[in-house]
């Protein structure tokens, strides 16, 4: 038997935190649809018996924003390592001695690192 109360069909006046700040908000409660194509709805009649209500519209996006700056930072920091590889590797061809001169060609190789770095980093 279940005893979970079911979700009350009112307005919900709470505190949600965004960006570190407390900020009280009045909302319609988000509760799933039980037909899973309409999304969210705020009808008990319509959602889902004895799910609970989702977070609202905006703490989501307020933690796929979070998440997606944290991915970002992530990749900028992967970037950092492979592009000292990549000019390691170009400071190693430098030190060679091949048949024909490359540092023409090399030269354009650093060019071109330092091009796609500040198209990466936006420095």
């Amino acid at each position: 038997m279940d005893h979970r109360e079911p979700v009350k069909a009112h307005a919900q006046t709470g505190s949600r935190l965004l960006w570190g700040h407390t900020a009280r908000v009045s909302d319609s409660p988000r509760l799933l649809h039980r037909r899973s194509q309409h999304g969210y709805t705020d009808r008990l009649d319509l959602a889902l018996p004895h799910e609970p209500e989702a977070i609202s519209a905006a703490d989501q996006a307020f933690l796929t924003a979070r998440a997606q700056r944290a991915q970002h930072q992530v990749q900028l920091q992967e970037w950092e390592a492979r592009r000292a590889a990549i000019a390691r590797e170009i400071d190693w061809l430098y030190s060679q001695r091949f048949a024909r001169d490359v540092s023409k060609t090399l030269r354009t190789l650093r060019r071109q690192l330092d091009r796609v770095d500040k198209q990466i980093t936006g420095r």
